[in-house]
């Protein structure tokens, strides 16, 4: 389960979808990557069931942000929403997942992130913790170090630029996978 949003810490909530689908004693653990998470499980579980840990793997893609952003903040509501997708992998003769390139820049913690901690709220040293983003720093990244990381996916998965489909990482990671009135 990849999400950010579910407000239990534990049980995790892959654990509790995977008792009420009766895939007990599936393995099931939640992922806690943002918008990255759905890929980065997509991911998992392709390599999971190439080495042959795995048959089948459902994944899904679940989020309620609408819980932890301020509507009035314009950096970024306009951005996020609520949704939900999922996806069963399992094995093929014709691989239809491509191969990953992975990655992370904790450098922009700052960036994108809460504006306070649970702990914060909790002890009445701030208000209900929120999204927020540095929309310019947010903009940079996107625009020059997202063009050198396409560049790495089209290499590791032998395409060239020039045929490939045009789509947005962005776009790809966080709302292919879900349906929401705000996408």
């Amino acid at each position: 389960m990849a999400t950010i949003s579910n407000p239990q810490q534990t049980p995790s909530i892959a654990a509790v979808v995977a008792d009420r689908v009766g895939a007990n004693p599936a393995a099931a653990y939640d992922m806690n990557a943002a918008c990255a998470g759905y890929a980065y499980a997509v991911a998992q579980a392709d390599a999971l069931i190439r080495a042959g840990a795995a048959r089948h793997a459902l994944v899904i893609g679940a989020e309620k942000l609408s819980d932890v952003v301020d509507p009035a903040d314009r950096s970024i509501s306009f951005l996020l929403g609520d949704g939900a997708g999922a996806v069963v992998v399992g094995p093929s003769d014709t691989p239809a997942i491509a191969p990953t390139v992975w990655g992370s820049d904790g450098s922009k913690a700052g960036a994108v992130g809460m504006n306070h901690t649970l702990v914060e709220f909790r002890d009445g040293a701030a208000p209900w913790p929120t999204l927020r983003q540095e929309g310019q720093t947010v903009f940079r990244w996107a625009v020059w170090d997202m063009a050198k990381v396409a560049q790495q996916a089209l290499d590791a998965a032998g395409i060239q630029a020039s045929t490939s489909p045009r789509s947005s990482p962005t776009r790809r990671t966080c709302a292919s996978s879900t349906s929401s009135p705000s996408s």
